[in-house]
């Protein structure tokens, strides 16, 4: 069984090799270490180095999160994925376990989870920390947004003018206005600035990557 293990904090990084490396059963056969997404894909690309599982940081340098997640699924479909985050947002946690990867598990969380998740993911199940909050997500007024207004604050937040959205997408003042009036009022915001602090405290940051 062969891992790359993708995480640009060496010390995140030796502490999962450890861990593999000191585990019950022969549980890694080889292990490779890289800090940055161009070396991962350079890593997983080479035939010698291919890998049977990635523990991967989607903070990681370079490429991240989401785009990281969909490139590799496109790139090396083989390899099974198992994200291990520094952040507990049920929203990204539920963008990229819809991407396909089979376990994704907290940094915060014991090691425990992550070996248990590399166990489940071994025997082809999937495996994802109980401590995410996923009826959190659930709750949150960002969910009750229709897609168009939650298109139109991530454009805000992109653009930081209603007419020059409306010029890019080709869209009405008004319907754009209209859009950003409503998202305003469910989230009980009242301007860009107080958006972005709402993107940041809710885990929606990953939204900006696209």
């Amino acid at each position: 069984m062969k891992y790359v293990v993708a995480d640009d904090q060496p010390a995140m990084a030796m502490l999962v090799e450890r861990l593999l490396k000191s585990a019950r059963g022969p549980i890694a056969d080889e292990i490779h270490a890289v800090r940055s997404s161009e070396r991962l894909f350079d890593v997983l690309i080479a035939t010698e180095a291919s890998a049977d599982i990635v523990i991967l940081d989607p903070a990681i340098a370079g490429l991240k999160r989401i785009a990281l997640v969909r490139a590799l699924r496109q790139r090396c479909p083989p390899a099974r994925l198992i994200v291990y985050a520094s952040d507990d947002s049920p929203f990204l946690a539920a963008r990229i376990i819809a991407e396909g990867v089979s376990g994704y598990v907290l940094k915060t969380s014991p090691t425990r989870l992550l070996l248990q998740a590399i166990q489940h993911v071994r025997a082809g199940d999937t495996f994802c920390d109980p401590r995410i909050d996923f009826g959190r997500a659930n709750a949150d007024p960002w969910s009750s947004l229709t897609p168009k207004q939650q298109r139109v604050c991530v454009s805000i937040l992109h653009h930081g003018s209603i007419g020059r959205i409306a010029e890019r997408e080709g869209k009405a003042y008004d319907t754009i206005w209209t859009h950003w009036t409503k998202a305003k009022k469910a989230l009980g915001i009242r301007h860009e600035a107080e958006l972005a602090k709402y993107f940041y405290e809710k885990g929606l940051m990953h939204l900006l990557d696209d």
